[in-house]
């Protein structure tokens, strides 16, 4: 999986430059700044490079999860492309909701070459409603990332984006908490817990910052780009925590406290 992390890295940077871009070619920045463009035309090349560059390894890769990669790859490029030629609010919308979704499957991929799954079932292992939660919230925050790639380029009003950040953010952050505070738990599945609380309450913070500046204006373009610009990019870094939670929820081992108790 180190070998093929650089995927995902970079993916995420192109996830946070295309957030950018779309911020500087909106921004009021002034005839004597001339980054629109080239942040316009450097997100193309960047993302036919990268994305080329992660096809060609996802080739070479024995995962069985990389054709799933592969073709989510190849379509976020397509579409991209696409989307610099009709310049298309919806099409937009959907290149940036895709882009983090391909950085869920390449790392599905990634870490599909290496894992091992416990023969148990997950329900036996651990409460059954962790696990259906852990899952659950991923489909949530997946949606989340789709919504909020809509509510960027205004295809859709707030209150649905703040209803599913309610929704995937307590989807989440209950399993996860129950793992961290239960010292049964392995060392892995309790790391994955806090990542995973972690990135919610990181993208919850800047959730609320953008929401403040926009009913009270931001104190300047600059912090406007900055933290909205952070915000994306951490709403893809908790896709990827969440579904790492996930999968450690259902592959982990048996939970040793909860048998020492019974046998006691």
């Amino acid at each position: 999986m180190r070998r093929g992390v650089w995927i995902v890295v970079a993916w995420v940077v192109l996830v946070a430059h295309g957030a950018a871009t779309t911020g500087i070619l909106r921004a009021p920045l002034g005839s004597r700044f001339n980054f629109g463009l080239w942040t316009f035309d450097s997100h193309q090349v960047l993302g036919a490079v990268a994305g080329c560059l992660a096809i060609v390894w996802l080739l070479r890769s024995p995962s069985s999860r990389r054709w799933p990669a592969i073709l989510l790859v190849s379509a976020t490029i397509v579409l991209g492309w696409l989307t610099t030629r009709v310049l298309d609010p919806r099409m937009a919308s959907a290149h940036g909701a895709l882009s983090a979704i391909t950085a869920l499957s390449v790392l599905s991929a990634l870490t599909g070459q290496t894992s091992v799954r416990s023969t148990a079932a997950p329900e036996k292992r651990r409460g059954r409603w962790i696990v259906l939660l852990a899952r659950a919230a991923v489909l949530l925050v997946m949606a989340q990332v789709a919504i909020g790639a809509a509510l960027r380029h205004q295809l859709i009003s707030m209150e649905w984006h703040l209803l599913f950040a309610g929704l995937a953010g307590l989807a989440a952050l209950v399993p996860a908490v129950t793992i961290v505070n239960d010292p049964a738990d392995d060392a892995h599945t309790r790391r994955a817990a806090r990542w995973t609380i972690g990135a919610i309450v990181t993208q919850a913070s800047l959730g609320v910052m953008v929401f403040v500046m926009m009913l009270v204006g931001p104190p300047s373009v600059m912090a406007w780009l900055t933290i909205t610009v952070a915000h994306v990019t951490v709403g893809t870094l908790t896709l990827l925590a969440t579904a790492a939670f996930a999968r450690a929820v259902a592959v982990s081992g048996p939970r040793t406290g909860l048998a020492t108790e019974r046998s006691e």
